[in-house]
């Protein structure tokens, strides 16, 4: 099980999402910044206009589900990690 997680440099809740990773010591993840690794065009092409950061995501015997949202993301990594 991979953890994904799209997210943006200075922003408070991608921030949260990194913090709980670290807490955890959650060494399996894949980690995309906008600007970086990615265009924001590209994401909102792919994901939607009104996705946001940080977004996160479960790989998984090679399928790949969403988790959601920040909020979504650290109850995730809580309830598996």
């Amino acid at each position: 099980m991979t953890l994904v997680l799209y997210l943006k440099e200075g922003c408070p809740f991608c921030q949260r999402v990194k913090d709980k990773v670290a807490e955890k010591n959650i060494t399996d993840t894949e980690i995309y910044y906008v600007g970086k690794d990615f265009e924001l065009k590209d994401f909102k092409d792919k994901y939607g206009q009104d996705a946001t950061f940080p977004r996160g995501y479960e790989k998984k015997d090679g399928e790949i589900f969403l988790i959601g949202d920040s909020g979504a993301i650290i109850s995730y990594i809580d309830k598996n990690y």
